[in-house]
């Protein structure tokens, strides 16, 4: 790794550098500052809607050997590597969007790392994996209501793999905005990223007017998970999967949405 660098403004923030995030702006209960890994190039000037969208770092790898997310160990001279404790780890299904505005300062650069680091984030993102099967354990497909009032939105769609979401742990979530208001008046501008279901194949409940899927705003939100001798393992309740699923049409729309946007 590198040392990172200042942006701001309408600069290009370069995938590959890290960037540390506030507990106090992410869901969940840590109020830690943690280095994120940013997937996706963001460009304002060409694209003034992009959002950043960043993979949660770690010296511990927990989530990958033993829960089986996705992830990438960035080679770090200085610090070595290997999961006995010095290795810096990019949990893949562990993700956060970010308005570019908020990134101003990164601390490292790991440029080398972000093909690599892309293709787990797209296999933990379950990409071309479909909606899963019934009884498979899988929640992939599934609609979710969001507890948690820091992820900004009220609904989402599961897109995390069919191997990992079985875990029932962190859950990758596709937001599901409403175009129209109470008053029904239209005030969502919809973009490149957003994925417009069908009207006859989104269920009447919950009672969103025009289901705006918003494939930029990937997120990583958690069930209540106890399923450990370790409290410290623990997960809170910050959804609750319904037994609604979405068409496998409409999911087929969203993988590509996601495939274009992280690999640019």
């Amino acid at each position: 790794m590198r040392p990172g660098s200042s942006f701001s403004g309408s600069e290009t923030r370069p995938a590959g550098h890290i960037f540390f995030i506030p507990g106090d702006e992410r869901p969940g209960d840590d109020t830690k500052n943690r280095p994120h890994f940013l997937v996706n190039r963001c460009d304002p000037a060409s694209d003034p809607f992009v959002l950043a969208t960043l993979a949660h770092m770690t010296t511990k790898g927990t989530e990958i050997f033993e829960y089986g997310s996705s992830g990438y160990e960035l080679s770090d001279p200085k610090r070595g590597t290997g999961h006995g404790g010095d290795g810096q780890f990019v949990v893949a299904s562990r993700l956060i969007p970010r308005a570019v505005s908020r990134l101003t300062r990164s601390h490292l650069s790991a440029t080398d790392a972000v093909r690599h680091v892309r293709s787990r984030v797209l296999q933990a993102a379950g990409v071309g994996q479909g909606v899963a099967a019934p009884g498979s354990g899988s929640v992939r497909g599934n609609l979710v209501r969001v507890f948690d009032p820091r992820a900004g939105f009220g609904h989402g769609i599961i897109v995390t793999a069919h191997e990992y979401s079985r875990r029932r742990r962190f859950q990758i979530i596709v937001p599901v905005i409403d175009r129209v208001r109470e008053d029904g008046l239209e005030e969502l501008e919809v973009t490149r990223w957003d994925v417009l279901p069908e009207s006859r194949a989104w269920p009447h409940h919950p009672p969103i007017v025009e289901p705006v899927l918003d494939t930029a705003g990937l997120i990583s939100l958690t069930e209540e998970w106890e399923a450990s001798r370790d409290p410290r393992t623990w997960l809170r309740k910050q959804i609750e999967v319904t037994n609604l699923v979405i068409d496998a049409a409409t999911l087929a729309g969203i993988d590509p949405r996601i495939g274009e946007r992280l690999r640019q």
